[in-house]
């Protein structure tokens, strides 16, 4: 975790700048930590999780192949040599890269059209969508609601921004079917 927190605060120091994300560089988060059930005792494991949200140019799989190496080669040996069935796993959820679409991009400007907004913005939050665009399938995130209400307890969308997305599809399939 250590290693993590260091990788965090280089990106934040000195990583790639990606203009339009907020913040505008690769974030790593270690989110949640469990080990052992009570302080005299000696946990026999751990677990963490942890999430790269990496800006385009930079890969989350990067960061993923350095802690492996770290593991192999700096924190398993000393283990290893006190207890010899000492072992790490590393359980990837999903690697995803992050998506790049041009502000000058077909889609995005058929998006705008169809929105009736004069303007795309970047998002710093984790979707399948790179993995569409790296296939050489044009992608673009939008729907209804904010983020700020997503991933919150009690979540919601409001009706409105329903309505408004359900225009848009059918603005979107009679542009696609005409």
């Amino acid at each position: 975790m250590a290693l993590l927190a260091r990788r965090a605060r280089a990106f934040a120091a000195e990583g790639r700048r990606a203009a339009g994300f907020e913040p505008p560089f690769t974030t790593v988060h270690v989110g949640t930590f469990q080990a052992g059930s009570i302080l005299n005792i000696v946990p026999d494991r751990a677990d963490f999780t942890f999430e790269v949200r990496s800006v385009p140019g930079d890969e989350a799989a990067a960061v993923l192949a350095e802690l492996e190496a770290f593991m192999r080669t700096v924190a398993l040996p000393p283990l290893r040599a006190v207890a010899p069935d000492v072992a790490v796993r590393i359980t990837p959820r999903s690697v995803l890269p992050a998506l790049d679409l041009a502000e000058d991009a077909p889609l995005t400007l058929l998006v705008q059209r169809l929105t009736g907004r004069n303007s795309a913005g970047r998002v710093s939050y984790g979707t399948e969508a790179g993995l569409y665009q790296n296939a050489g399938i044009p992608t673009i995130v939008c729907g209804p609601g904010h983020i700020a209400q997503a991933h919150q307890p009690e979540e919601w969308v409001a009706e409105s921004e329903l309505g408004s997305c359900l225009e848009f599809l059918r603005r979107l399939a009679d542009t696609l079917t005409a």
